[in-house]
């Protein structure tokens, strides 16, 4: 069934390699516009950010090995992705660093390619645009004779990359001036594992792999780098409820989300999240930065700091955090959270009360409650600092 729904959805949402200077000229655009317009990033990570003319170009995009492609008119596409293809022997040190690539010796006899940019305008991100995609990356990858890929993505987006091949392995987190990214790999013709995450995907792969079994990478090779537990995340629904259960009861921890919520209600909970752990130092939210995810500390701490880079508050074990971006209409960050120490976070997607209110209405309005009670108190522990603001410098200047 699914082998007849591949020519319709490619038929339907028909995906272009931009070759003009105008399909071009397109795409940097529509980066413009969903990074700083509406998702509001001031300090994108790019090489070129056009003032008169709302760009959004890297050097990358002009290699011979690049290949940007778009989804609708080559005047106004809604969507685009970046494909760059690295020889064996020819992977450039940033690359190596950036995906940890010195714990992988094995990868360097290999063709390698590198997704980026890949976003969807806010209008066109339901259906099967995303779905579209994949398809396209996957059969592209076969065509090219690739067999290993590698992207990174904001914490919230893992799981649905994860749905197409790519999974967590042992390498150092991302950091990016927006905050922490994920590096993910995909091994194109691991069937096996395509089969256990119940990929859209798997019967292409298993259709790739009829092919001589000569031409594939050996998954076995770096099977021991690629456990979560030696991943500084996890996406395993049922490591994640495990270890964060295990939390709970060996280490006390307590945290206000999790109030009023049973134990069948609050492994519903854990399933949704993503564990990540952070480094001492490393930016975990940016200030003005639209995003909802929202994190819950259980272990370490984190410093919340103001555009001024004042220190506003010290946040540790059980404490919730991105609760006003999450609750806020435009998503927009209201303060900079930075790592004091090593530490453990658990992060929900924009998106997880509505999911679990399709499945458990009355733990939705719990969770609801949970975060309107965090939120209440943060706001009334703020407003009676700035009250007590000008009795607290009258005596400073009396000491």
């Amino acid at each position: 069934m699914f082998n007849l729904l591949i020519p319709y959805i490619q038929k339907k949402h028909s995906i272009k390699e931009a070759i003009t200077t105008l399909e071009k000229e397109s795409i940097y655009r529509l980066r413009y516009e969903i990074y700083r317009r509406e998702l509001n990033k001031k300090n994108v990570d790019c090489d070129k950010v056009g003032r008169d003319s709302d760009f959004i170009v890297d050097d990358e995009d002009e290699l011979d090995n690049s290949y940007l492609f778009y989804l609708g008119d080559e005047r106004r596409p809604f969507a685009t992705f970046r494909l760059t293809i690295y020889d064996s022997g020819n992977i450039p040190k940033t690359i190596k660093e950036r995906y940890s690539l010195g714990n992988f010796p094995e990868v360097s006899d290999f063709r390698i390619v590198e997704m980026s940019r890949g976003m969807i305008s806010q209008n066109s991100r339901k259906g099967q645009i995303m779905l579209s995609m994949a398809i396209f990356v996957y059969l592209f990858c076969v065509r090219k004779k690739i067999e290993i890929g590698f992207l990174y993505c904001a914490p919230g987006l893992s799981k649905y990359y994860k749905l197409f091949g790519y999974r967590p392995y042992r390498a150092d987190i991302v950091k990016t001036r927006d905050g922490v990214r994920l590096p993910m790999i995909n091994i194109f013709s691991d069937y096996a594992y395509y089969s256990r995450v119940r990929s859209p995907l798997k019967r292409l792969v298993r259709k790739k792999n009829k092919r001589s079994p000569k031409d594939f990478f050996d998954v076995s090779l770096i099977e021991d780098r690629l456990v979560e537990e030696k991943s500084p995340y996890m996406v395993d629904e049922e490591a994640i409820c495990d270890t964060v259960l295990r939390d709970i009861k060996e280490n006390n921890l307590k945290a206000p989300i999790f109030n009023g919520i049973d134990l069948k209600q609050l492994k519903l909970l854990l399933r949704k999240g993503v564990l990540i752990i952070v480094n001492s130092g490393e930016v975990v939210l940016s200030e003005g930065v639209v995003e909802k995810e929202l994190y819950v500390i259980l272990n370490g701490s984190l410093t919340v700091f103001s555009k001024n880079k004042r220190k506003i508050a010290e946040l540790k074990k059980g404490d919730v955090f991105g609760e006003v971006a999450f609750f806020n209409q435009n998503g927009e960050r209201t303060a900079s959270i930075v790592a004091v120490e090593k530490s453990t976070l658990l992060m929900f997607s924009r998106n997880f009360l509505d999911r679990i209110s399709s499945q458990n209405k009355d733990m939705a309005i719990q969770l609801l409650f949970n975060l309107s009670t965090v939120l209440a108190n943060r706001l009334a522990s703020e407003n009676l600092k700035k009250r007590n603001k000008p009795f607290l410098s009258f005596l400073r200047k009396c000491d």
